[in-house]
């Protein structure tokens, strides 16, 4: 009497089974329909997460300008990201007479990724010069460009002010943030080709720029500009950038206005007396968090008029990369590196306690930068995430390697094209090392930009990275308004993609902001790490972390020496383990 009962619930089980199984057919539909079905995420109209990474697009911040920028504040809490134009300074200038439009700073609030506002700084930001957050983060002080003057952005409201009524062309902060100083020419406002020794350095209040003190201050030569470094960690020397005049016959005769020609100066704050510390082959120093060691590219460009080539061809010349202890002055040179184009120069970066140097240029003519064990004065191994992908990723643009500030991982971000999609990868190893044990991926058919140039950068606390990509140019773009083959959104690349839905090339946007928490990168890198020592390479690994290990802790010591000191350890170590091997089975005791 129960068989209709079963009988009904049997029906009832292979129509659940069949309203699942339909269910699930139709996911996978969504999951692989042409891209024009599915849209992006409605939860936010310009934030999107994939791949743990978060991506800030389509904001006012990108669509007409592209991001040129990014600062970090010290408690890694705010962004102060700037678009549109810039001017370097150290490189030649336009001659065509046309303004340079303006760069616009957008707040950004780190923990949210959620613009807080704009302001439009009113001029070209000189990217060529250090931007100075104050301790608390609330302060972001820049320089403007043709003219240089300094500025100051209040990052709460947002706002900007000039601090051009101050004299100066640039403004150092003091370690604690109370004080701001800068340099001006006692006898004009504005630099003179023929330089002058006479200068003053003022101090101000960081708040209000009450002037304090202006205190004389005159150089050994000839001064037509200065740079400055940084303020040392006790606040008594302003380390600077002294720029002197250019050889007339030699500017004549060769295109040098990309070549920085000058010397570092540490100037005493209390009675402006100038100590020199010899010729600086670029104006670009990297400095620690404790502002105890600064680290410079040392190399004097001036050159002698014959030596000139008709060609307009650099004269390559010796750069040694040398570290100065802030308080004493002491310079204790790194790395020598010979020929060496000054034009090839980029800035430098240090760790938090001094012991990784990036941005030194590669030996014989190499143009990739690389990475210099300060202790050991020795070059490392930079990532190489190009030989390392084991993939068809093709590399079109990527923006270097960068440590996270405790040394402990090595970034680096590329653009490319990888199974015919555009994407963004973003690559992780262990410091000295070149192999990816890491990656993670930005797949731009998500979003309506086409990846270019990325530069990266990692907030204080270590714990963030952040890079910005620009979009590609406006000739990508075919006629009909879709991308070009291999870029079209969201569509993997494929051609001939006939449902891909075409993109507007002015209103696309013009490029975006990713943050990418490091936790998941580490891991990655831990993981691929005991992976190998698993696979049997163990041994070498850890021999050569200990030969790495040796040379860092004895790092003025000769190689010579090295080998001689590590060849006497293994052959001791070799002795007391036959010794030992050989008492255990009885050698050494009378045959009975």
């Amino acid at each position: 009497m129960h068989m209709p009962l079963i009988k009904s619930c049997r029906l009832r089980f292979r129509a659940c089974s069949g309203i699942r199984l339909l269910a699930l057919l139709f996911a996978a539909f969504l999951a692989f329909a042409p891209c024009s079905v599915l849209p992006l995420p409605a939860a936010s109209a310009n934030l999107i997460r994939e791949n743990g990474m978060q991506v800030l697009y389509g904001d006012p911040c990108f669509d007409t300008e592209p991001p040129i920028d990014l600062a970090v504040s010290p408690d890694s809490s705010t962004l102060v990201l700037f678009n549109g134009s810039s001017v370097d300074t150290t490189l030649q200038l336009p001659s065509d007479g046309l303004p340079t439009p303006n760069t616009q700073a957008c707040v950004i609030d780190a923990a949210t990724m959620k613009v807080r506002g704009a302001v439009d700084l009113g001029f070209p930001l000189d990217t060529s010069r250090p931007y100075r957050f104050s301790p608390d983060g609330s302060r972001l002080y820049v320089t403007s460009s043709a003219p240089r003057t300094p500025a100051v952005i209040d990052v709460r409201t947002p706002s900007v002010r000039s601090l051009g009524q101050l004299g100066a062309a640039e403004l150092a902060l003091s370690a604690d943030g109370a004080q701001l100083l800068g340099l001006r020419n006692a006898a004009a406002t504005q630099p003179i080709q023929s330089g002058s020794k006479s200068w003053v350095l003022s101090t101000f209040t960081a708040d209000s720029q009450r002037r304090l003190a202006d205190v004389p201050v005159m150089f050994p030569y000839a001064v037509t500009d200065v740079d400055l470094a940084t303020v040392s960690h006790d606040g008594r020397t302003l380390y600077a950038f002294a720029a002197t005049p250019i050889s007339t016959s030699a500017t004549q005769q060769n295109s040098s206005a990309d070549i920085y020609h000058g010397r570092l100066a540490a100037i005493r704050i209390a009675d402006g007396s100038v100590t020199d510390l010899g010729p600086a082959a670029s104006s670009q120093a990297a400095v620690t968090a404790d502002r105890t060691s600064l680290f410079y590219a040392a190399g004097d460009t001036a050159r002698d008029p014959d030596d000139v080539v008709s060609d307009d061809t650099h004269h390559p010349i010796t750069v040694t990369f040398t570290q100065v202890t802030a308080d004493t002055h002491a310079a204790r040179s790194v790395i020598a590196v010979s020929d060496v184009d000054p034009a090839d120069l980029t800035p430098l970066s240090i760790t938090d306690d001094g012991r990784f140097l990036s941005g030194v240029p590669g030996m014989r003519g190499n143009l990739a930068t690389a990475l210099v064990d300060v202790r050991g004065k020795r070059y490392v191994h930079a990532l190489d995430s190009a030989s390392s992908a084991k993939d068809d990723t093709t590399a079109a643009s990527g923006g270097g390697n960068v440590l996270t500030p405790d040394g402990t991982l090595q970034l680096s971000a590329s653009a490319g094209e990888w199974k015919k999609r555009k994407v963004i990868r973003l690559s992780a190893g262990n410091v000295g090392g070149s192999t990816v044990r890491g990656r993670l991926s930005l797949d731009f058919g998500r979003v309506p930009v086409r990846p270019k140039e990325p530069v990266m950068t990692v907030a204080p606390d270590g714990k963030t990275a952040y890079f910005i990509a620009g979009s590609a140019k406006d000739d990508d773009t075919d006629e009909d308004g879709t991308l070009s083959s291999g870029s079209q959104q969201g569509c993997g690349g494929s051609v001939g993609g006939g449902d891909c839905q075409k993109v507007d090339p002015v209103n696309r946007g013009s490029g975006l902001l990713a943050k990418v928490p490091l936790d998941g990168l580490r891991r990655q890198v831990r993981q691929s790490y005991a992976a190998a020592l698993q696979r049997g390479i163990g041994v070498g690994t850890w021999l050569s972390g200990a030969w790495d290990w040796l040379r860092g802790a004895v790092g003025r010591v000769p190689d010579p020496f090295l080998l001689a000191v590590a060849g006497a350890l293994v052959w001791a170590v070799a002795v007391t383990v036959a010794l030992v091997v050989w008492f255990r089975r009885g050698g050494g005791r009378d045959n009975e």
